[in-house]
């Protein structure tokens, strides 16, 4: 599986691993992006359902707003209250790595520096 939805800075497209979903989020996820990156978000990870895992890898994206990390907060939060697993895959050198370490800490999501990682694959 493989879909692509283009918002207008932020790229999301998904490839299916087993149980894992791997969502791939490139550009930037701010004030301009956020409503259409949310329903591309919701529409990828509303057929989930246990025993399903959520990937999000923000590797690529390269700025990160408070609007951005509400949408990241919202798919988590609904991912949780379905008991499908997430995390994030971030470049921990990077800024986008800080903002989800300082915005999302007391959501208690599992930060990987690689999608290997993430995978259980590295």
């Amino acid at each position: 599986m493989d879909r692509s939805a283009r918002a207008t800075q932020v790229t999301v497209s998904t490839v299916a691993r087993s149980d894992v979903l791997v969502v791939q989020l490139s550009g930037a996820l701010d004030a301009a992006s956020a409503a259409v990156a949310e329903v591309s978000l919701q529409d990828v990870t509303d057929p989930l359902s246990p025993p399903a895992r959520v990937v999000l890898d923000l590797t690529d994206v390269s700025l990160l707003s408070a609007a951005g990390t509400r949408v990241l907060q919202r798919i988590i939060g609904v991912c949780a209250e379905r008991d499908v697993g997430a995390c994030f895959v971030t470049d921990s050198r990077g800024a986008v790595h800080s903002v989800v370490t300082l915005t999302l800490q007391d959501q208690r999501i599992r930060l990987f520096g690689s999608l290997e990682d993430a995978l259980g694959t590295g």
